[in-house]
Protein backbone atom coordinates (compact mmCIF):
# COMPACT_ATOMS: atom_id res chain seq x y z
CA UNK A 1 0.00 0.00 0.00
CA UNK A 2 1.07 3.61 -1.00
CA UNK A 3 1.22 6.15 1.53
CA UNK A 4 2.47 9.03 -0.57
CA UNK A 5 2.90 8.52 -4.37
CA UNK A 6 4.48 11.19 -7.12
CA UNK A 7 5.32 10.95 -11.26
CA UNK A 8 8.68 11.21 -12.12
CA UNK A 9 7.91 15.15 -13.97
CA UNK A 10 6.79 16.96 -10.73
CA UNK A 11 10.01 17.00 -9.18
CA UNK A 12 12.10 20.32 -8.20
CA UNK A 13 15.82 20.47 -10.06
CA UNK A 14 18.47 23.36 -10.14
CA UNK A 15 18.68 25.39 -13.94
CA UNK A 16 21.61 23.47 -14.67
CA UNK A 17 19.95 20.14 -14.26
CA UNK A 18 16.99 21.55 -15.23
CA UNK A 19 18.67 21.73 -19.16
CA UNK A 20 19.93 17.98 -19.04
CA UNK A 21 16.46 16.62 -18.47
CA UNK A 22 13.50 15.88 -20.76
CA UNK A 23 9.99 15.52 -19.24
CA UNK A 24 6.83 13.92 -21.25
CA UNK A 25 3.90 13.08 -19.19
CA UNK A 26 4.54 11.30 -15.96
CA UNK A 27 8.60 10.90 -17.05
CA UNK A 28 11.49 12.20 -16.36
CA UNK A 29 14.71 11.83 -18.77
CA UNK A 30 18.42 12.54 -18.55
CA UNK A 31 18.71 13.80 -21.83
CA UNK A 32 17.29 12.81 -25.19
CA UNK A 33 17.82 9.28 -26.20
CA UNK A 34 18.19 7.45 -29.87
CA UNK A 35 16.89 3.95 -28.33
CA UNK A 36 13.76 4.86 -27.06
CA UNK A 37 12.06 7.07 -24.58
CA UNK A 38 11.78 10.97 -25.02
CA UNK A 39 13.93 11.18 -28.38
CA UNK A 40 13.53 15.12 -28.20
CA UNK A 41 11.57 18.06 -26.37
CA UNK A 42 8.65 17.63 -28.90
CA UNK A 43 5.05 19.29 -29.19
CA UNK A 44 4.31 16.49 -26.72
CA UNK A 45 7.26 16.93 -24.12
CA UNK A 46 7.26 20.29 -22.04
CA UNK A 47 10.80 21.75 -20.86
CA UNK A 48 10.58 23.21 -17.56
CA UNK A 49 13.37 25.63 -18.37
CA UNK A 50 13.77 27.98 -21.28
CA UNK A 51 17.01 25.97 -22.53
CA UNK A 52 17.15 22.98 -24.46
CA UNK A 53 19.12 20.42 -23.61
CA UNK A 54 22.40 20.94 -22.79
CA UNK A 55 25.70 19.81 -24.85
CA UNK A 56 27.32 17.43 -22.92
CA UNK A 57 30.89 16.44 -22.96
CA UNK A 58 31.43 12.91 -24.73
CA UNK A 59 32.86 10.65 -22.21
CA UNK A 60 32.07 12.23 -18.96
CA UNK A 61 29.76 11.26 -15.79
CA UNK A 62 26.27 13.42 -16.33
CA UNK A 63 24.11 13.45 -13.45
CA UNK A 64 20.73 15.12 -12.69
CA UNK A 65 19.47 15.68 -9.35
CA UNK A 66 15.65 15.79 -8.72
CA UNK A 67 14.01 16.44 -5.32
CA UNK A 68 10.06 15.46 -4.54
CA UNK A 69 8.40 16.53 -1.06
CA UNK A 70 6.79 13.46 0.73
CA UNK A 71 3.76 14.20 2.80
CA UNK A 72 3.85 11.87 5.07
CA UNK A 73 2.58 11.85 8.88
CA UNK A 74 5.07 10.39 11.64
CA UNK A 75 2.57 8.22 12.75
CA UNK A 76 2.52 6.73 9.53
CA UNK A 77 5.84 5.73 9.27
CA UNK A 78 5.23 4.36 13.15
CA UNK A 79 2.99 2.08 11.78
CA UNK A 80 4.42 0.33 9.38
CA UNK A 81 6.41 2.39 6.06
CA UNK A 82 9.08 -0.08 5.13
CA UNK A 83 10.87 0.94 1.67
CA UNK A 84 9.96 3.10 -1.24
CA UNK A 85 8.95 1.84 -5.03
CA UNK A 86 10.42 3.39 -8.04
CA UNK A 87 9.31 3.11 -11.55
CA UNK A 88 12.55 2.76 -13.52
CA UNK A 89 14.61 2.27 -16.85
CA UNK A 90 18.40 2.33 -16.02
CA UNK A 91 18.58 1.90 -19.67
CA UNK A 92 23.04 2.58 -20.54
CA UNK A 93 23.19 4.70 -17.27
CA UNK A 94 21.91 4.00 -13.36
CA UNK A 95 19.18 5.31 -11.19
CA UNK A 96 19.57 6.64 -8.00
CA UNK A 97 16.94 7.41 -4.91
CA UNK A 98 17.34 7.74 -1.31
CA UNK A 99 14.11 8.92 1.40
CA UNK A 100 15.77 11.55 3.24
CA UNK A 101 14.26 12.60 7.01
CA UNK A 102 14.83 16.21 8.03
CA UNK A 103 14.84 16.81 12.22
CA UNK A 104 12.50 19.62 12.42
CA UNK A 105 14.13 20.73 15.63
CA UNK A 106 17.89 20.34 14.56
CA UNK A 107 18.03 20.16 10.80
CA UNK A 108 19.85 17.01 10.83
CA UNK A 109 19.27 15.26 7.98
CA UNK A 110 19.24 11.01 7.85
CA UNK A 111 18.85 8.23 4.76
CA UNK A 112 16.32 6.15 6.00
CA UNK A 113 16.14 3.89 2.88
CA UNK A 114 17.96 3.70 -0.44
CA UNK A 115 17.75 2.16 -3.93
CA UNK A 116 20.50 2.09 -6.15
CA UNK A 117 19.88 0.40 -9.64
CA UNK A 118 23.35 -0.56 -9.86
CA UNK A 119 23.10 -2.94 -6.98
CA UNK A 120 19.14 -3.44 -6.01
CA UNK A 121 17.61 -3.46 -9.43
CA UNK A 122 17.95 -5.81 -12.95
CA UNK A 123 19.60 -3.90 -15.84
CA UNK A 124 16.86 -2.84 -18.34
CA UNK A 125 16.69 -0.50 -21.56
CA UNK A 126 12.71 -0.82 -20.64
CA UNK A 127 11.11 -0.02 -17.94
CA UNK A 128 10.48 -1.94 -14.91
CA UNK A 129 9.45 -1.42 -11.13
CA UNK A 130 11.41 -2.06 -7.73
CA UNK A 131 10.59 -1.58 -4.24
CA UNK A 132 13.32 -1.22 -1.81
CA UNK A 133 12.65 -2.57 1.72
CA UNK A 134 14.46 -2.51 4.84
CA UNK A 135 16.82 -5.67 5.75
CA UNK A 136 13.55 -8.13 7.11
CA UNK A 137 10.91 -5.89 5.74
CA UNK A 138 11.31 -3.96 8.98
CA UNK A 139 9.36 -0.74 9.60
CA UNK A 140 11.54 2.87 8.96
CA UNK A 141 11.66 4.68 12.36
CA UNK A 142 12.29 8.31 11.66
CA UNK A 143 14.64 9.28 14.57
CA UNK A 144 12.93 12.84 14.67
CA UNK A 145 9.93 13.24 16.60
CA UNK A 146 9.23 16.19 14.53
CA UNK A 147 10.23 14.94 10.84
CA UNK A 148 10.48 16.17 7.31
CA UNK A 149 11.30 13.59 4.22
CA UNK A 150 11.92 14.18 0.45
CA UNK A 151 13.67 12.27 -1.85
CA UNK A 152 16.57 12.47 -3.55
CA UNK A 153 16.57 11.23 -7.42
CA UNK A 154 19.86 10.96 -9.32
CA UNK A 155 19.60 9.53 -13.03
CA UNK A 156 23.27 9.37 -14.36
CA UNK A 157 24.55 8.10 -17.44
CA UNK A 158 28.42 7.85 -18.70
CA UNK A 159 27.93 10.16 -22.12
CA UNK A 160 29.84 8.10 -24.54
CA UNK A 161 32.45 9.02 -27.13
CA UNK A 162 30.61 8.17 -29.94
CA UNK A 163 27.05 10.24 -29.02
CA UNK A 164 23.82 9.79 -27.53
CA UNK A 165 23.02 7.67 -25.77
CA UNK A 166 20.12 5.00 -26.78
CA UNK A 167 18.28 4.94 -23.70
CA UNK A 168 19.06 7.55 -20.87
CA UNK A 169 17.60 6.73 -17.32
CA UNK A 170 14.50 7.91 -16.52
CA UNK A 171 11.61 7.71 -13.83
CA UNK A 172 8.32 7.50 -14.32
CA UNK A 173 6.58 6.79 -10.54
CA UNK A 174 8.09 6.94 -6.90
CA UNK A 175 5.93 5.69 -3.65
CA UNK A 176 6.62 5.61 0.06
CA UNK A 177 4.62 2.80 1.45
CA UNK A 178 4.24 -0.95 2.67
CA UNK A 179 4.71 -2.78 -0.73
CA UNK A 180 4.93 -2.42 -4.51
CA UNK A 181 3.67 0.10 -6.70
CA UNK A 182 1.01 -2.57 -8.29
CA UNK A 183 0.17 -4.10 -5.01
Amino acid sequence: MALWSTVGSVGVASAADLSKLLFLNSIVQLGPGTGGGLSNPGANATAKSPAAPSLITLGTQVSAVIRYGVDVSHDAFVTGVNGIGIRYRDGNGFVVAQLICVDMDTGVESVLIGFDSRVDGTHSDTFQEKFAVLPGGAPLSPIAQRPAFYIVLTLSVLQPISGLVAFPPAVAALEVGVEGLNE
